[in-house]
């Protein structure tokens, strides 16, 4: 039995911030639905535990070599792992497989957690960030307002954030 969770103190928070992939969208099956489309268009049949095996060792090696926006990043990997299970891939399913991110499906509870997770911080203030690879948390301008809106945040210009004004920048 796992132990009881202690009571978090709101008043401690700003701001929760949170990636996307892996915590709200189920990235494997969404990765795995989309690596499918490439392969089955060759007839190939890759074990789905081998496949996520090979892309789990390509993609840090690739967001190592440089800063890239994360759509490059797909772009690259899945490059290099059709290369890995021997065959080539066209520029046009690279950019279809990091084009395919936004229909990634979310994990049942997720939507009904972060609205009783705003709900919940709203009253104490608390802004929810969650960092999306190229919707609108990667949009600089809206994330800058958003972070604005908490005064704690407003006195720092949006590049200290890092962030840049276009929404495809990552």
């Amino acid at each position: 039995m796992l132990p009881a969770m202690a009571t978090l103190d709101p008043t401690r928070f700003r701001a929760l911030s949170f990636d996307c992939y892996g915590t709200l969208i189920d990235w494997e099956r969404g990765l795995l639905t989309a690596l499918h489309e490439v392969f089955e268009a060759r007839a190939i049949h890759a074990d789905p535990d081998e496949l996520l095996e090979a892309y789990a060792v390509i993609e840090p090696r690739v967001e190592h070599q440089a800063f890239r926006p994360y759509r490059q990043v797909l772009e690259l990997v899945l490059d290099e792992l059709c290369e890995e299970f021997g065959f080539p891939v066209s520029p046009e399913e690279c950019a279809a497989f990091a084009a395919s991110v936004p229909a990634w499906p979310a994990f049942p509870d997720s939507a009904a957690a972060l609205a009783r997770l705003a709900e919940r911080g709203a009253p104490a203030g608390i802004s929810i960030i969650v960092e999306n690879h190229g919707g609108y948390s990667s949009d600089g301008s809206w994330l800058a307002n958003v972070m604005a809106a908490d005064s704690s945040m407003s006195a720092m210009p949006a590049m200290s954030y890092g962030l840049t004004s276009s929404a495809s920048s990552r």
